[in-house]
Order: C-alpha cells, then structure tokens, then sequence
C-alpha cells in the first residue's frame, strides 16, 4: 500500500493557467503494467498534449522522467503507490497521487457510458482527474527502510493466509464427496488433530477400523484437548452417521492421493504463516514507531505492524484535529494509553488524538429539565424560608417527666379455679402483654386477679372478693 505525507492546501484548480513560478500547468498520468507502461500529458484545459508508451525497463523509466521534465509537470497519478515506477518519479523530484483502481474503475462512467478498460483511456483518465480533484487528494512520500521491509513482511503474511483459505476450502470441498465423516467432526478442518486425524485415516477404508474404545486411546495419544466438549462417544457416532462416500475401488485411491497431498500443503503454509509472523514481531520491536501502535487496545504484534506497515511514515492523512494547548501525551492519557507507552517516541510522532466522549460531553451547554423554567426565581429575588405555624399545638412540658418517672406497679397475674376445692396456679403464657385471652376473662368483664398491688403467690386484692382468714393465700375459699 502507499504512503502519504501532509495534505497539499493550495487551489490550483483548472481556471489557474500557470504555476506559481510562470510555467504552464501540465498534468499527466500513468497506467502501469509489467511490460510497458501508458502514459498521457494534459494541460489545463484538459486537453491531450502527448500520448506515449515505455517499457518497463531501466531506459523506458528514464525515457518516461526525462518526457515529464519536458513537459513540466505539475503532477503525475498513477494507480499502484510503490513500485520501480513509483521509485524513479520521486527519486526525479516530481510530485506523484495515487489514485486506487477502485475509484479508477467508478470514474470511467463519468466519461464513458461503456466503462471498457482501456490504458490510453486510463492514463487519460488518472490525469483529468488530477487536474479537477487535486485538492482531495494527497502526493505520497518516500519511507524509511525498516518501514518498507515491514511492509513487504506483512503483505506476504496476507498473501499466505489467502493461500491458506483456498486450500482449505479445497480440501472441505474434496472430502464432502470422499470421506464425508470428517468434515465437522472436529472444531476446525485446518486445526492440529483434524490434519493429524486425515493423516492417519485418510478414507474410510481407513476410518472402518476405529471403534469407540480406539478412538479414545487414539485422541488421548494425541493429546485431544476437548474430550469434555465432545466425548469419543459423540466423536464415534458423527463419524460412523456420515454418508459412506468412496468406500473402495480406484475412487479411494485417488481420494487418499489428494487428501495426503492437501493435508500436507495446509501444514507447510501454516508453518510458513508462523515463521513469517516470527520475523514481523522482531522488525516491528526494531522500528522507531513501534510504541505507538502496540499501546493501542488489543492491537497484537501482527496488527500493529499492519497498521504501521500501510500507515508509514508520513501521518498527514491521518483524520486527526490537532488542539492548542493540549500535548499528545496528555491527550493519550485521557484515551487509556499509558505514559510509559509514549516513553522514547519523537514529538513528530506522537499524535495529537479527537476528543473523546468525556471531552465532547464536557463541551455540550447544560440543559434544563422540563419546567424549571417555571419553577426557577427570578434573578435577584431570594427565596423566603416558608413561615411556621403561629400555634404548633400540644407537646411534651417538664412535668410530665416526672410523671413518667414516676415508679408504676404491675397487676400479679390470678390463680385460675379447676374445681370446687381446689386452685391451679396457672403459669404466665408467651403472649404480648397486650393480647387478652377469652379464658382469663370473668364474668363482669375485667380480668380476674389484676387488682392493683397483686403480685404471683398472693390473694387477689379485689375490695369486691373477700377471703376467709382460715384459708391460706394460695387457696380459694
């Protein structure tokens, strides 16, 4: 991918006819390929000065600098941002656009209705484009060396992982018709014991010898390390359930040659991923920028070096607005990057960061709820405490202290009568001592035996009852 540098503000736009230093205004553009190269010059009025083709060699590039110089270029868009052709143009000094092939491509109907891929076309199109859109577009910049390696690490690591979906959705596609029984059989059909298992049971001529009890000394000797997700059980019965596919016969042979050969090919490119993921997280802890992008949340080495890799260098194009006032590393303080993070970094590329949600919502006018408006005083007039009651009525005097103080006697608690010569003390009940109780109740309505001055294992004090002084206290008449 390319890389950009600071954003260009000045307006030349198709009424400027001449540059800043007098020159006329030329723009031109250039359809690469690997054999030759098209290339178209226009001027201001978008009007085709010269069309020419260069080979792709070391004169042809020479040719193609050389013819620009000429001209005086003001710009030159090409469609691929690195590359031979992309060196020399900026090794010669002249300013160089990208221009990505998917906007070449929704450009053409702006000139054409039939949108034919043509390179004279393209070389002019890259070019007009140029002149009118200039400003909304960005020269690229050359980077450093340990930038450009890292680039070249991290586009083979994606290379590797394209290879690697296409052979394994190559070899999901071949067993659904040779041995249907492995595909979902385990997490993944490119995962350690699914490649192990292939190897060792590539048919099911091969898989008819399993039982349960093999399978699972099987799994255990190659360290199986979801037994408890999906026992050999449950293992045993999605293999034995599949359709049959090729059993026997010429069919099987063949099978088994592709199974072995795609089982093989899927290991080595998932070597190759890891050797080369290895070599990635050694550049980018060699690179200056490296604190940067690995303090960013669940970025990961290879994330990270992607994210510098095809960043680069320059971070002109970066949409960021810068703030006065506010330093870069305090600004990754308040977005959850750690100082210790930005320790050893260049001012250049310490970024000054958007403001955040806490930021934004700081900024934000206060709002007033619904109505508090009305309720609200008015300026300059403060709120009067509301008046309390001329006569707050009755409450507690001095005296009435005393009255509490004063010591109060409990009513004892009445003998109950059984029988006609004889009493039962009865014992007090786990009650409140409010509740009252319909068997403890006498005829008049009051309780029997609570007199005042009564207490337990004395007669009742009733004025009403008397006692015969021959009878003992506990008794009854």
């Amino acid at each position: 991918m390319h890389d950009h540098g600071q954003t260009q503000t000045d307006n030349s736009g198709p009424e400027q006819a001449a540059s800043s230093d007098g020159r006329p205004v030329r723009w031109a553009g250039v359809d690469w390929s690997w054999s030759e190269h098209t290339v178209c010059v226009i001027d201001d009025t978008s009007a085709a000065l010269e069309r020419f083709t260069v080979g792709h060699t070391a004169a042809g590039l020479r040719r193609l600098v050389t013819t620009l110089h000429r001209h005086g270029g003001t710009g030159v868009a090409i469609e691929r941002g690195d590359g031979p052709v992309v060196a020399a143009l900026l090794q010669a000094a002249l300013t160089v656009f990208l221009i990505v092939p998917q906007q070449v491509t929704a450009l053409r109907s702006r000139y054409s209705v039939a949108r034919n891929k043509d390179d004279r076309f393209d070389a002019y199109l890259l070019a007009d484009v140029l002149r009118t859109d200039r400003r909304r577009l960005t020269p690229l910049k050359t980077d450093t060396d340990a930038t450009i390696g890292l680039r070249m690490l991290v586009r083979a690591r994606a290379d590797l992982v394209k290879a690697r979906v296409v052979a394994h959705n190559q070899l999901r596609a071949h067993l659904q018709l040779a041995h249907p029984g492995v595909v979902g059989l385990f997490h993944q059909l490119d995962g350690k014991i699914s490649l192990a298992f292939l190897t060792r049971f590539p048919t099911p001529r091969h898989a008819r010898w399993l039982s349960e009890k093999r399978l699972g000394a099987w799994l255990k000797a190659e360290r199986y390390t979801r037994p408890n997700t999906r026992t050999p059980a449950q293992l045993f019965d999605h293999l034995t359930g599949a359709p049959a596919g090729h059993v026997d016969g010429p069919a099987t042979d063949a099978g088994e040659v592709i199974t072995l050969q795609l089982v093989a090919l899927l290991t080595s490119l998932q070597e190759r991923i890891k050797t080369v993921e290895t070599h990635i997280e050694q550049a980018l802890a060699a690179h200056a920028d490296a604190a940067v992008f690995t303090s960013l949340t669940r970025s990961g080495k290879v994330r990270a070096a992607s994210m510098l890799a095809e960043i680069g260098d320059s971070r002109g194009p970066l949409p960021h607005r810068r703030r006065p006032g506010r330093r870069s590393r305090d600004l990754a303080l308040d977005q959850g990057v750690g100082a210790r993070a930005l320790r050893g970094v260049p001012q250049r590329l310490q970024l000054q960061a958007a403001p955040g949600h806490r930021e934004l919502r700081r900024r934000q006018p206060r709002r007033a709820s619904l109505g508090s408006g009305r309720l609200r005083p008015r300026p300059g007039t403060r709120s009067q405490p509301r008046p309390c009651r001329p006569d707050p009525g009755p409450g507690l005097a001095a005296d009435h202290l005393a009255l509490l103080d004063r010591p109060r006697r409990l009513r004892p608690r009445p003998a109950r009568r059984r029988g006609r010569g004889e009493t039962v003390q009865r014992p007090a009940p786990h009650r409140h001592r409010h509740a009252r109780s319909r068997h403890t109740r006498g005829r008049g309505g009051l309780k029997a035996g609570r007199g005042p001055g009564a207490s337990p294992g004395r007669p009742s004090q009733d004025p009403h009852r008397l006692t015969h002084p021959g009878v003992h206290p506990g008794q009854s008449e």
